[in-house]
């Protein structure tokens, strides 16, 4: 991700120096059964498919290719990584739409870039309506299909950014599904981009019974930062996640989540290079179910952000 400017946020350095000792004492409830449904969430918005598109976004728009530059001349064609030039480039590859660009999809090295040797694991085809066949700055949209072809061609995600009229801001909206064949996830995403700002893409999501709301800003120019936030109701208990400084590692993102529980803190949880770590209220342990639903409060919003609004933010922006 390129950069952003730092958080400006007392309301959460406030949080974060109280997190340990004001949160409810109670604990999260039913935490084994939250964890369960979410960590279902995030195993269906984290396929390694997507989790190479995330990561491959910038490598993509380095190359080129943006709704804009998807024409006559890139319809049908596929682009795949090339190792030692580290970067992906056009090929003679068949198979892509005839109205569509394909990317094809690896799975990562402890880099976030394709490991060596190369493994194919799927690839996304990007059905374009611009300037080229009939789309205007007020009618644009790119549509993301994202094929997993381990074994049979499963599509995985299908979602599409589209452009709509509004003389306030850079607006548009993303939306369509995500699932890993067992869970899907629906989601609609109205987001606007302030010029050379952060975007600003606040959603809604849908897996079978749970629903949750997910805010998520991501890095303009000169900006590397994104956060990352979740608000949704379980077991009667309002949870709200509020995130620092996000920065991507290894493809994912890392760092850390205030969890809220009714507005109250109760720990802060972080993600790194070696894993999750949290304490409970007052430093006491958690239990295994609390640690799971914990790392997976953090995981979908991060994820969600990543692997799904970030190649929308960079590839697609708003049409304008």
């Amino acid at each position: 991700m390129r950069s952003r400017r730092p958080l400006a946020a007392a309301f959460l350095a406030a949080l974060l120096s109280c997190s340990d000792s004001s949160g409810p004492n109670g604990g999260l409830k039913s935490a084994s059964a939250l964890a369960t449904q979410l960590e279902a969430i995030d195993h269906a918005i984290a396929t390694p498919q997507l989790k190479s598109l995330g990561a491959l976004a910038l490598p993509v728009l380095n190359l080129g290719i943006d709704v804009h530059t998807i024409s006559s001349i890139t319809w049908g064609r596929t682009i795949e990584w090339n190792e030692f030039r580290v970067r992906y480039e056009f090929t003679q590859g068949t198979g892509a739409p005839a109205d569509a660009l394909r990317l094809i999809l690896y799975t990562l090295d402890s880099t976030g870039h394709p490991a060596s040797p190369i493994e194919e694991i799927g690839h996304a085809d990007l059905y374009p309506f611009n300037e080229h066949n009939g789309g205007g700055p007020d009618s644009m949209s790119l549509r993301y299909v994202v094929t997993d072809t381990r074994t049979t061609p499963t599509v995985v995600a299908d979602f599409l950014a589209h452009s709509h009229a509004d003389s306030a801001c850079q607006c548009a909206t993303v939306e369509g599904w995500a699932s890993d064949g067992t869970t899907r996830v629906d989601f609609s995403v109205p987001y606007e981009i302030p010029l050379d700002s952060d975007g600003r893409f606040p959603g809604s999501f849908t897996a079978s019974d749970l629903s949750f709301e997910h805010v998520a800003t991501l890095p303009g120019p000169g900006a590397s930062a994104a956060t990352a936030n979740l608000t949704l109701v379980f077991a009667g208990d309002t949870i709200t996640t509020m995130s620092g400084e996000l920065h991507p590692h290894a493809g994912r993102l890392e760092g850390e989540v205030v969890v809220m529980i009714n507005g109250a803190p109760f720990t802060t949880v972080t993600r790194t290079a070696a894993g999750i770590s949290a304490t409970g209220p007052g430093g006491r342990p958690l239990t295994n179910a609390e640690r799971r639903a914990l790392a997976a409060l953090f995981d979908v919003p991060a994820d969600i952000a990543y692997y799904i609004e970030w190649p929308t933010f960079v590839i697609f922006f708003c049409g304008c």
